[in-house]
């Protein structure tokens, strides 16, 4: 037989799982997730207003001067900063027969002209122009698609979440633990519903469903236009029983449309338990 070496190994030292002390495992950690939740009035962002442009005379000359004057009113009561523009002039030509009278003829030439308004100047203009007795339509409102949420809406949403969280805990007895986790919306688009009221309900609503104006210039400015039209109607002098052949032009104003986009912005925030 032969002779074959042999490698004798010696280990020593034991494992090193062996020499720990066992360890229970953790246990899992209690969480409580609350989700808070606002609802923003996304308010327009600027608006259009057309304005009739009209001048009368017995000749053309007469009736164009008289255009002139029109325009150049409007001109100086809104101010250099609005954007203004009008069509093409047109002119019609109007003959009236009286009996016992000769036939009489009228020109008039007449366009329409549009101001462009911000949320910052469109309180003020309008005002302005049912100070100066300038006929309008009531206003187009256009939103911008492009601004960004208020970061005070995902504050306070969270704000509420946490309450709730801390409301629920403590009658439990525990307490709030550190934060695990948050979700929140991104305000896409599928979160959005519009609205449309008429600037009496929308500047008076007394709901609690809109607790946020993400455009607050727009709401102020609309609050002025609202303002100086009950003046132009007397609102605040008239008396219970007065009775007052108010302009039509003026009542269609006080109906004017406000549309709005309603969003509504969630956060859910997940937190350990204190036992």
């Amino acid at each position: 037989m032969s002779n074959e070496n042999v490698q004798v190994i010696e280990i020593r030292g034991g494992s090193k799982d062996c020499d720990k002390t066992h360890i229970a495992p953790e246990k899992p950690k209690k969480r409580i997730t609350t989700t808070g939740e606002v609802s923003i009035d996304i308010l327009p962002t600027t608006a259009s207003v057309k304005i009739p442009l009209k001048g009368e005379g017995k000749t053309a000359k007469e009736a164009n001067s008289h255009f002139k004057e029109v325009t150049q009113k409007v001109i100086r009561t809104i101010g250099d900063a609005t954007q203004f523009s009008f069509s093409s002039p047109e002119t019609s030509k109007i003959e009236t027969t009286e009996k016992g009278y000769r036939n009489s003829q009228t020109t008039i030439v007449y366009s329409t002209g549009t101001i462009n308004l911000s949320a910052e100047n469109l309180g003020s203009v309008l005002s302005d122009l049912l100070e100066n007795d300038i006929p309008f339509h009531a206003p187009e409102f256009t939103f911008d698609q492009t601004s960004q949420m208020h970061l005070s809406v995902y504050e306070e949403a969270t704000s509420r979440a946490k309450q709730k969280a801390e409301t629920i805990v403590t009658a439990a007895g525990c307490a709030l633990g550190k934060v695990h986790d948050i979700l929140y919306s991104d305000g896409s688009e599928q979160e959005k519903t519009f609205s449309e009221r008429n600037i009496n309900s929308f500047l008076f609503d007394e709901s609690k469903n809109f607790q946020f104006f993400q455009n607050q210039v727009m709401h102020q400015s609309l609050n002025t236009f609202h303002m100086a039209l009950e003046k132009k109607m007397n609102l605040f002098k008239r008396e219970e029983e007065e009775v007052i052949d108010w302009d039509p032009r003026l009542l269609n104003l006080l109906q004017t449309q406000i549309p709005s986009q309603v969003q509504k912005v969630w956060v859910s925030v997940t937190y350990e338990i204190e036992v």
